[in-house]
C-alpha cells in the first residue's frame, strides 16, 4: 500500500512507500485476531471439557484472563483494520489532492500560456496599427509638402512673369510717351517755322500772296508725323 503524497515544487506528485498494502493487512489481522479468538475459545472448551470429564468441578469456571486476551486480541485486530482503511482512504485523497493540485497547475499554465499569447497578439495588432498611422502620416506629409513646393513655384513663376510684363509695359509706355513728346515737338517746331515765314513774307509785302500755301503747310505737318512714326517704330523694335 502507498503512503501519504506530497507535492513539490513543479507540480509533482510523490508518494512515499510505506511498504504496508492497506487492503492485505486489515485482511491478514482480521484473520489473525479470529485465528486467534477462535483458538482461545477452543482451548476453553476443550479445558471444561477436561474438566467434566476428570470430574473437577473448579475447573469449569473459564479462566477470565485469556478470554480478555482474545477480545483485546480481536479489538486490536479490528482497530488495526479501521486504521489500515484509513490510511488507504487517506491516501487515496492524498493522491486525489495532488491530482487536483497538478491538474489546476496545468489549468493555470495553459490559462497563462493563452493569456501571454493573446497579449502578443493585441501588441502585435497595436503595433501594426500604430506602423500603418505613421507611415500614412509620413505620406501625407510628403504629398503636402511637394504640394505646397509645386504651389510655391507656380507662384514664382506667375510672379516673374507679371514682373516682366510689367517692366515691359513700362518700357512701351515710355517709348510712346517720347514718342509722342518728340510729336508734339516737331509739330510745335513746325507751325513756329511756319508763322516765321508768313511773318516774313508779310513784311515784304502786304498785298503779295503768302508765299506758303496752307496746302504746303499740310504737306510739312504730314512729313513730321511720318519721321516721328519712323522713330516710335523704331524704338519699339529695339525694346
Amino acid at each position: 500500500m502507498s503512503g501519504p503524497s506530497t507535492v513539490t515544487k513543479d507540480n509533482s506528485a510523490v508518494v512515499e512507500d510505506t511498504g504496508i498494502n492497506a487492503s492485505d493487512s486489515s485482511t491478514a489481522l482480521r484473520d489473525e485476531a479470529l485465528l486467534a479468538g477462535g483458538n482461545a475459545a477452543q482451548n476453553n472448551l476443550f479445558g471444561v471439557g477436561g474438566d467434566f470429564e476428570a470430574g473437577n468441578e473448579n475447573t469449569f469456571n473459564i479462566e477470565s484472563a485469556d478470554a480478555e486476551n482474545a477480545r483485546q486480541v480481536a479489538e486490536g485486530a479490528f482497530a488495526l483494520g479501521e486504521d489500515a482503511f484509513d490510511l488507504g482512504r487517506a491516501t487515496v485523497q492524498d493522491a486525489l489532492d495532488a491530482n487536483r493540485f497538478v491538474s489546476e497547475g496545468a489549468f493555470d499554465l495553459a490559462d497563462e500560456a493563452n493569456y501571454r499569447s493573446v497579449e502578443a497578439v493585441r501588441d502585435t495588432a497595436e503595433r501594426s496599427i500604430n506602423l500603418a498611422e505613421r507611415l500614412n502620416l509620413d505620406s501625407l506629409n510628403a504629398n503636402a509638402e511637394v504640394t505646397e513646393g509645386a504651389f510655391n513655384f507656380a507662384d514664382e513663376v506667375n510672379y516673374r512673369a507679371l514682373s516682366e510684363i510689367g517692366e515691359t509695359n513700362d518700357t512701351l509706355a515710355g517709348t510712346l510717351n517720347d514718342a509722342f513728346d518728340f510729336a508734339r515737338t516737331s509739330q510745335d517746331a513746325a507751325n513756329q517755322a511756319s508763322q516765321n515765314a508768313n511773318t516774313v513774307l508779310a513784311n515784304k509785302s502786304q498785298d503779295a500772296p503768302s508765299a506758303i500755301s496752307e496746302k504746303q503747310q499740310k504737306n510739312v505737318l504730314i512729313g513730321l508725323g511720318i519721321i516721328a512714326g519712323a522713330i516710335v517704330f523704331s524704338r519699339l523694335k529695339s525694346a
